[in-house]
C-alpha cells in the first residue's frame, strides 16, 4: 500500500561534480505532501558516493541510499528504485541536472488532485551549459493546451527524434500507473537493451490517463559535456539509437499503433542507424542495421539504399569516409569564416524581423560566425521617433555595425554581379510591377546567398549556403521564417536595462493578473502617405475585441499602450473593468518588456504589438486583431495567424 508521499528519484553515476546541487534542488521544495528521496547510487569510480553517504547521514528522515556494489546501468537502477518508492506519487532528477523551483512539486501536486484522471503532469525546462554556465530557454511546449488526452500524446511520444516532446526530470506522475503497467509486462521496463527509461514512463501514463503541461520552467537540463543522449562516439549513439527504436517497435506491435508518421520515424532511424554504422567503419553495425530493417519492415529509402551501396563494397566505404573527412575539415573552414550582413529598416519592429531571420541564419551554422548590420535604411525619420538602431538596447548576438553598400564591398565576385543584374531586374515594369515575377526573381538569388523578400511575402525558410557570407534585405514579415528559434529570441529579446521604477506597479499588474495588453498605434499612422497604406484601427474595433475579452478572460484586467494616450482615455471606454495606462514617455525597450509581460492581447496591425504578443510568455493567451492589415482589403499579411481571433473591420 502506497504512501501520501511524494517519492523522488535521483540516479547517479560519476557525479561528482553535480550531484550535490541535484539533491539541494530537491531538498529546497516546499510542498505541503511530504516527500522522500530515493539515491540510486550505480557503482561509481569518483567521489559520487562518499557525497551521496553524507546527504544520506544529514537527512535520515528523508534520503534513502541505495548503493548498487556493481554498475546496473540506467534503466534497472531506475526501476529498482522506482520499485521501491513508497509513495503514491513519483518524480525524478538526474544527478547532473536539477531544478529551479521551490514550488514545483507543490504546484504539480496540486494539479493531481484537481484533476484525477491526470496520470502525469510535465512542465518547461531550460538548458544550461555546463562549460559556460549559461541558461538557454528550451524548446516550446510540446502540447497546445494545459491537458491533453493520453491517448493523443502516445504518436508524439513514440515518433520525438531529434528533440524530446517532454523531460521525465520535470514530472510528476502516479505509482499506481506504474505498478498496473509493470505487472502487465515488466519486459518493457527489464529489457536492458532498450537503454532507455523516460519512453516506457510516458508511455504506459499516457495509456491510463491525460497529462497536463504546467508552462513554469521548473528543471535546468544539464549538457555540455557526454551523457547518454549527448554521445559523440558513433558506435556508441548507434545502439543508443538502435534500443529506442527497439523499444518503439515493440510498444507498437504489441499495442497495435500505426501511423503514417510512426513509419517515417522508423524510417529515419534506420538511416541514422546506417550513417552511424557509415561513420564508425563497422561492418558488424552495418549488418546489424539491415537485420533491423528486415525485423522491423521498414521500407528502404533512397538514401539508404545509397549508404547500403557504399557500405557493401570495403574499398568504397574506405573512400567515403576519405571524403567525409575532408568535407568536413572544408565545412569547418567555411563555418569559421561565415557571417550573416542585415541591411535594417525601419522601427524597432520591422527590426526585430530582419534580425529574427538573420538570427536563424546563424544558428543553422555550427561554428564562430559573424553579424554585420547596416542601419542607414532606418534614416526614415528622426532618432527620437525610434528611426535608429533600436536592436542595441537587447541582449542581441554580438554584431558589428557597417555605413557601406554590405554586397558591393564584401560580397563575392559572383554576388556582386548577381546583385548587378538583380537590381537592374528590379527596375523593369514587367518584373516591377508583378507579384509573382518578383518573388521568383527575389528567389533565384537564394543559392548564392542573397535573401530578399517583400512585405507579403510567406514563409522563406532559409537554407544552408556555401558562401562565406550571406546577406539579408527586406522584411521577412512571417513567424515560420524563424519560429524553430523562438526560444532564443525569448532570451535574447530582453532589454540590458532593469525595469524602470516608476512602472513598478504596472508589472505587478501585467504579471499578476488576467491582463490584457491593448497596443493602440497612431502618430505615424495618420500621416497621408501610411494612410493610404494602411488600415487605421477605430474605436469601435477596439471597443468590439474588448468585449471578447470580457467574454473569455475571467476577470481581466486592461493596461493600454499607445503613442497617443490622451487620444485614448477620450475615445476608448471600458466599464466597470480596472484599466491602468502606460505612460506614452518610456523608451521603447521598456514599453515592448511591459506589453509582452501581459497574459493576453489586443493588437493593432503594427509589426511592434504583434512582437509583444510573440514574445509573450504565456502559453494560453489569447490575441486578438483587425481582420485586415492594409488599406487595400485585397492586401494580405502573414502577421495575422489562423490562432488570432479577428474583429471584421
Amino acid at each position: 500500500m502506497k504512501e501520501n508521499l511524494i517519492s523522488v528519484i535521483v540516479c547517479s553515476y560519476n557525479q561528482e561534480g553535480t550531484i550535490a546541487r541535484a539533491l539541494d534542488s530537491v531538498l529546497m521544495q516546499q510542498c505541503h505532501i511530504p516527500f522522500e528521496i530515493i539515491i540510486g547510487e550505480d557503482g561509481s569510480s569518483d567521489g559520487t558516493l562518499t557525497i551521496c553517504q553524507d546527504y544520506a547521514r544529514r537527512y535520515p528522515d528523508t534520503i534513502r541510499l541505495m548503493n548498487n556494489k556493481q554498475n546496473k546501468g540506467v534503466v534497472n537502477n531506475y526501476f529498482d528504485c522506482l520499485l521501491a518508492a513508497k509513495g503514491e506519487l513519483v518524480a525524478d532528477c538526474a544527478g547532473d541536472d536539477f531544478w529551479v523551483d521551490p514550488l514545483k512539486l507543490e504546484k504539480e501536486v496540486t494539479i493531481m488532485a484537481k484533476h484525477p484522471d491526470v496520470t502525469m503532469v510535465l512542465t518547461r525546462w531550460n538548458w544550461y551549459d555546463e562549460q559556460t554556465q549559461q541558461t538557454i530557454p528550451g524548446p516550446p511546449p510540446p502540447f497546445t493546451t494545459d491537458i491533453v488526452k493520453g491517448t493523443d500524446a502516445i504518436e508524439a511520444i513514440l515518433t520525438q527524434t531529434d528533440m524530446s516532446v517532454f523531460h521525465l526530470c520535470t514530472s510528476l506522475y502516479r505509482a499506481s500507473a506504474f505498478q498496473k503497467a509493470y505487472e502487465e509486462d515488466n519486459s518493457i521496463f527489464r529489457n536492458k537493451t532498450f537503454g532507455t527509461e523516460d519512453i516506457q514512463v510516458a508511455f504506459v501514463m499516457a495509456r491510463q490517463g491525460n497529462i497536463a503541461y504546467l508552462p513554469d520552467v521548473t528543471m535546468h537540463y544539464s549538457t555540455g559535456k557526454p551523457s547518454a543522449s549527448q554521445l559523440v562516439d558513433d558506435e556508441k549513439q548507434f545502439w543508443f539509437v538502435h534500443g529506442i527504436t527497439d523499444l518503439c517497435h515493440y510498444l507498437t506491435e504489441k499495442y497495435h499503433i500505426h501511423s503514417e508518421r510512426i513509419n517515417q520515424s522508423f524510417t529515419s532511424r534506420i538511416f541514422a542507424l546506417a550513417m552511424h554504422a557509415f561513420r564508425s567503419h563497422n561492418s558488424l553495425l552495418f549488418q546489424e542495421t539491415m537485420r533491423c530493417e528486415a525485423a522491423w519492415n521498414i521500407r528502404q529509402t533512397r538514401k539508404t539504399k545509397i549508404a547500403y551501396a557504399v557500405m557493401r563494397h570495403p574499398w568504397l566505404w574506405t573512400f567515403g569516409l576519405q571524403v567525409r573527412r575532408i568535407y568536413v575539415t572544408l565545412k569547418q573552414k567555411r563555418h569559421h569564416e561565415y557571417r550573416v550582413e542585415a541591411n535594417f529598416t525601419g522601427r524597432l519592429g520591422n527590426q526585430l524581423f530582419i534580425y529574427a531571420y538573420a538570427r536563424k541564419l546563424l544558428e543553422m551554422q555550427q561554428a564562430r560566425k559573424e553579424l554585420y548590420a547596416n542601419f542607414e535604411g532606418t534614416k526614415g525619420g528622426s532618432e527620437e521617433d525610434g528611426f535608429t538602431d533600436s536592436i542595441r538596447y537587447f541582449h542581441v548576438f554580438p554584431y558589428q555595425t557597417k555605413t557601406y553598400n554590405l554586397i558591393r564591398h564584401d560580397g563575392s565576385w559572383l554576388q556582386k554581379l548577381l546583385y548587378f543584374i538583380y537590381v537592374i531586374c528590379m527596375k523593369l515594369p514587367i518584373i516591377a510591377d508583378n507579384r509573382e515575377r518578383f518573388i521568383a526573381l527575389n528567389r533565384s538569388v537564394e543559392w548564392s546567398g542573397l535573401y530578399y523578400t517583400g512585405v507579403e511575402d510567406k514563409a522563406r525558410i532559409p537554407r544552408p549556403v556555401s558562401t562565406k557570407s550571406v546577406f539579408v534585405s527586406g522584411f521577412f514579415q512571417d513567424k515560420q521564417n524563424f519560429d524553430s528559434i523562438r526560444h532564443i529570441l525569448i532570451k535574447e529579446l530582453t532589454p540590458k536595462y532593469p525595469p524602470l521604477s516608476h512602472n513598478q506597479h504596472l508589472y505587478q499588474v501585467a504579471n499578476f493578473t488576467n491582463s490584457v495588453c491593448v497596443s493602440i498605434r497612431r502618430g505615424d499612422f495618420l500621416t497621408p502617405q501610411n494612410k493610404s497604406n494602411f488600415y487605421i484601427c477605430t474605436p469601435s474595433y477596439f471597443q468590439k475585441a474588448i468585449l471578447v475579452m470580457k467574454e473569455k478572460v475571467d476577470n481581466p484586467v486592461f493596461i493600454f499602450f499607445s503613442d497617443d494616450i490622451k487620444w485614448v482615455q477620450q475615445n476608448i471606454q471600458v466599464q466597470d473593468i480596472p484599466c491602468y495606462y502606460e505612460s506614452g514617455n518610456d523608451p521603447v525597450w521598456e514599453k515592448l518588456r511591459l506589453m509582452y509581460s501581459c497574459h493576453h492581447f489586443i493588437i493593432s496591425n503594427s509589426t511592434f504589438s504583434w512582437w509583444a504578443q510573440y514574445l509573450g510568455r504565456h502559453n494560453d493567451k489569447i490575441v486578438v486583431c483587425p481582420s485586415r492589415w492594409y488599406a487595400n482589403p485585397a492586401w494580405t499579411s502573414n502577421l495575422i495567424e489562423d490562432s488570432f481571433i479577428t474583429i471584421d473591420v
